[in-house]
């Protein structure tokens, strides 16, 4: 195990029933709050409601600002800054899913800069400032509830662009399971896809082989997701098992599955991320494409931490690492197969992938993120041929 550095400062609040504690954590950090929402599912289900009343019992002036998309755009997140600044904000409430809290956080980080916030996202500026951020979580996937990641799309130049700053970290986050339980199942198939993903690649990508606790804690989140799933396709209505998905989509994405596992990367999440912002394609979907193909590349490669992998997850025993490896992808394509999740660019209604281009926008994060050792926009087009 290598050494690190653990810090993770939000405040969860996790059951059922507890929306109307938004207020009270609320109102130490200021007194006008953004309420960043999603469409009107939020308002039909009475999630809405509960939170703004809430904020106004304990003293917080509300300013809505809704109509945040999956692959949240630029264009709106512009608008949300601006409201921020104009309304004298003194903080931002995110009340949906992953989209939803992405956004927020950028909106916290925009309100308190001079520039366009695309500076930022192109590294042409820093951040040096936030404005306090309380997420109200009603999808378990992204786990950016207790996360200072997100990632927004430039809907001009169509880049998705995945940043991380611990100034947007959630101060608090108010985690209701309940108001999970009007998710369309086919939309909970996809965020199970995203959560797995997130606990996987980091034991999926790195050296250290003597990480025993974190492959334990990584393999155990994604059983329990695997799980949960299940359950939730016999019986979408299933309380107990959508509060298990959503503290395992907590766990897979707060940091703490690769404390001490050494570095790491993300190359589905780098694969995934373009199709995303060229195709709008949830990401779930994006990830149930790539990661397979991945998988088979990697198996020719570094094929080890994949079989073991396999074994832990899917049972699989006999033969060497590489075909363990290959044995893998094909278990899980099976299980993404079962749950309905697409496997090829046509299943997710992309009909003529640009693979070039998707293959050198994918080259162009692995270059920023400094994840690009072994890769090159050739080979990246040769995993994106697996998808079609």
């Amino acid at each position: 195990m290598q050494s690190f550095v653990y810090h993770n400062p939000t405040k969860i609040i996790f059951g059922v029933g507890v929306l109307d504690r938004t207020g009270a954590e609320a109102s130490v950090l200021g007194k006008r709050a953004l309420l960043v929402t999603g469409g009107g599912s939020i308002r039909r289900s009475g999630v809405y409601g509960t939170i703004r009343a809430s904020l106004e019992a304990a003293g917080v002036e509300v300013v809505d600002f809704s109509g945040v998309e999956p692959n949240p755009k630029l264009s709106h997140l512009r608008q949300g800054i601006e409201l921020a600044k104009s309304s004298g904000a003194e903080l931002i409430v995110a009340a949906g899913g992953g989209s939803v809290m992405d956004e927020a956080k950028a909106i916290a980080a925009g309100a308190c800069m001079d520039s366009d916030f695309n500076d930022y996202l192109t590294g042409k500026a820093s951040l040096s400032a936030a404005l306090p951020v309380i997420t109200v979580p009603t999808v378990a996937a992204t786990g950016s509830e207790m996360n200072g990641v997100f990632v927004i799309t430039n809907d001009e130049t169509r880049v998705k662009n995945g940043m991380a700053h611990d100034l947007v970290r959630p101060m608090a986050s108010i985690m209701d399971p309940a108001t999970t339980a009007t998710i369309p199942l086919d939309y909970t198939v996809l965020a199970a896809v995203d959560i797995v993903s997130h606990a996987t690649e980091g034991t999926l990508t790195q050296t250290d082989s003597e990480t025993p606790l974190q492959d334990g804690l990584a393999d155990t989140v994604v059983r329990t997701v695997m799980d949960c799933i299940q359950r939730l396709m016999a019986d979408p209505g299933d309380l107990a098992a959508r509060t298990n998905m959503m503290w395992a989509s907590t766990l897979a994405w707060n940091g703490l599955c690769p404390a001490g596992i050494g570095p790491w990367a993300k190359p589905c999440h780098m694969l995934g991320h373009p199709i995303g912002a060229m195709y709008n394609t949830l990401h779930g979907a994006t990830l149930s494409i790539v990661t397979p193909a991945w998988m088979e590349h990697q198996a020719e490669i570094d094929p080890a931490r994949i079989a073991r992998w396999g074994r832990s997850i899917f049972g699989l025993t006999g033969g060497d690492d590489r075909t363990l490896a290959l044995t893998t992808a094909t278990a899980l394509r099976g299980w993404y197969q079962n749950l309905g999740a697409p496997l090829t660019f046509a299943q997710a209604g992309i009909q003529s992938p640009d693979l070039g281009g998707l293959a050198e926008r994918s080259m162009n994060i692995a270059r920023s993120k400094g994840e690009d050792k072994g890769w090159s926009t050739a080979t990246l087009r040769s995993v994106l041929e697996r998808c079609v």
